[in-house]
């Protein structure tokens, strides 16, 4: 007599896998997170020493569990300091000395409102702003010395993260609305024609899960962007994984590169799969968005750590994490050459929020909690 025994969810495989992912022969530089270059990192970002002024001193509990900053921030040709706050929807703008000036958005369903504020960048002159909704792009023009809404378009787009613009083109992360799309055909990264609003290519790398299912290759090719003009490279960093790629404006990749020691969060896939893979580490790195950053053929991204859900209760009532201690720097600060895909990095830096000209904004994480941040922000001069 045969007997079988039932396995319920019985797990395939976790993720990362390294067959799943860029091999060795393919990747143009890799470096380690300990492996810093101190010197050579503050040549091209100045060490920021001197305090201008601050911004807030509340604290702040927000995005515990993900353990990203709640704010974008962009400095403008004005030297104007733009902070998006996603639990509000709007941006608010401060002048060169710490002065409140006024907001641009509102939570709404009106032109200029928003329903989930993503992100936002500027075309290279400043005259125009792009903001990234859930489900739109508003557009904003600058009239005299403030933003007013212009126009807005639907992208389309599931999991929209960030964008970026370069030349006549907006790249945004994200990955097509069409539930009849074929997983084999998933890219992380859309391009769009500034003058006429209309979808252009999609590309990026794509990472499947083992059995191909659509939800779970999307989260798992999810990718943060920012494009460098001055080498015309858009800039693709896998959000799990430490793979980060440089493509040309037309999607063509350019070079690939890894950084090692990076503690991935790791995703276990099972047969009776649900609609969404969880980690199940206690503790794992991840990526903070790339900053809007002024440093020539340079773009800059920062890794910070996340604890799981699991822990988000015991974090919040101050119990103990499973004996969990983490000794590693509280931000790892990569400065990538968009020209060929060369890392440098420093464990010397705070959060970093924008860059540009002999500007540069900080932001505090708090001590007493773990993935806490206090709503305080720093603007620099070097």
């Amino acid at each position: 007599m045969l007997t079988i025994f039932c396995t319920k969810n019985p797990n395939i495989g976790t993720h990362p896998h390294p067959s799943l992912l860029p091999q060795e022969e393919e990747i143009a530089f890799t470096i380690n997170m300990e492996d810093t270059d101190e010197t050579t990192f503050s040549n091209i970002l100045p060490y920021p020493e001197s305090e201008r002024f601050q911004i807030g001193n509340d604290s702040l509990l927000a995005n515990i569990y993900h353990g990203i900053l709640p704010y974008h921030f962009a400095i403008d040709s004005q030297k104007r300091l733009y902070i998006a706050q996603w639990t509000t929807n709007t941006i608010n703008v401060y002048s060169q000395d710490g002065e409140y000036l006024y907001s641009i958005g509102k939570s709404g369903f009106g032109p200029g409102e928003l329903q989930r504020l993503r992100y936002f960048t500027f075309d290279s002159s400043y005259q125009t702003l792009y903001v990234l909704d859930q489900y739109e792009v508003e557009i904003f023009t600058l009239i005299e010395t403030s933003y007013e809404f212009k126009d807005s378009f639907k992208h389309n787009l599931f999991l929209p993260e960030t964008m970026c613009v370069l030349g006549s083109n907006l790249y945004i992360s994200g990955f097509i609305n069409n539930k009849e799309q074929f997983v084999e055909n998933i890219k992380g990264i859309n391009g769009f024609d500034l003058k006429t609003l209309e979808h252009k290519n999609t590309f990026g790398y794509t990472y499947y899960s083992f059995q191909k299912i659509l939800v779970h290759t999307r989260t798992l090719s999810s990718m943060l962007i920012s494009c460098n003009k001055e080498t015309n490279t858009v800039v693709g960093q896998l959000r799990e994984f430490p793979y980060m790629f440089g493509y040309t404006k037309e999607g063509e990749e350019k070079w690939s590169a890894r950084i090692g020691n990076f503690e991935s969060a790791q995703f276990p896939e099972t047969s009776e799969p649900s609609m969404t893979l969880r980690p199940n580490k206690d503790f794992y790195n991840h990526f903070f968005p790339f900053r809007a950053t002024d440093l020539g053929k340079y773009e800059l991204i920062q890794i910070g750590y996340r604890y799981p859900s699991s822990q988000l209760y015991k974090i919040l009532t101050n119990e103990p994490l499973n004996d969990l201690i983490y000794d590693g720097p509280e931000v790892t600060s990569v400065l990538v050459n968009t020209n060929n895909g060369e890392l440098i990095i420093s464990n010397r830096y705070p959060i970093v929020g924008a860059v540009k000209d002999s500007l540069i904004i900080t932001a505090d994480r708090g001590d007493s909690i773990p993935q806490a941040y206090t709503n305080t922000f720093y603007f620099h001069e070097f």
